[in-house]
């Protein structure tokens, strides 16, 4: 299970914190706010109040431990940009930083930050299901009912084409984009339409369109193939 600490409980935050919840992840809610973390602590797996800049605070209730660190907080800057380097000095292994201009998200990559977002209230389910799976690069929901998700192909599908796999009938879903593992990142946006014959390799970036519900059991399946 992903275990999530979320550093700030404002509407973005709290917003992350409950989609990461519905998602199967395990929450630890972080505010310096006793009345912040008291409303949410029936909707997380612990919710604690204490200042985030101190490490030994965060050491003690385990954020060294978690997968992830999200850092929710939008202002002060200076706070959250202290927290995302005291997240950096513990090693948390992911740390995704909220910025609010881009002074201030080059700074946060500059103190340890992983990732840095631009993000309102109403993008935490965004960044919650992204976190979600090692093969998740990224996912949205476009309107209710659809859903696309950026995924690194891994077994079962690895290795098959789109015919071979019957993907639209099997899992849902429709592959919208493709991109081949040697050419990922290397042009920005280089992802194009899917040839139905092609194999997908392993390391390969796809678009998935579809279900909430199909992505993440195709996410799940894919991570399941990883783990045995």
């Amino acid at each position: 299970m992903l275990q999530v600490a979320v550093i700030g409980l404002g509407r973005f935050g709290r917003g992350v914190s409950y989609s990461l919840v519905e998602l199967g992840a395990e929450v630890l809610a972080i505010d310096s706010d006793p009345a912040a973390t008291q409303n949410i602590a029936d909707h997380v797996a612990r919710a604690v109040s204490l200042d985030a800049t101190d490490k030994r605070a965060l050491t003690h209730v385990g954020v060294p431990d978690m997968d992830t660190a999200v850092v929710a907080i939008g202002e002060p800057m200076e706070t959250s940009i202290f927290v995302t380097s005291v997240l950096a000095e513990l090693e948390v292994p992911q740390i995704v930083a909220r910025a609010r201009r881009p002074l201030h998200a080059r700074i946060l990559q500059k103190v340890g930050a992983d990732r840095v977002c631009y993000l309102e209230q109403d993008m935490g389910a965004h960044i919650a299901k992204s976190l979600m799976g090692q093969h998740v690069v990224d996912w949205f929901t476009v309107a209710d009912g659809l859903e696309v998700a950026h995924l690194v192909v891994a077994p079962p599908i690895a290795g098959k084409s789109l015919l071979d796999l019957h993907f639209r009938r099997n899992y849902g879903l429709m592959v919208v984009g493709h991109e081949k593992s040697g050419s990922v990142g290397s042009v920005r946006g280089a992802m194009a339409l899917p040839d139905p014959n092609d194999p997908m390799q392993a390391g390969d970036h796809i678009a998935v369109a579809g279900p909430h519900d199909a992505i993440d059991k195709l996410q799940k399946l894919m991570g399941e193939s990883h783990r045995s």
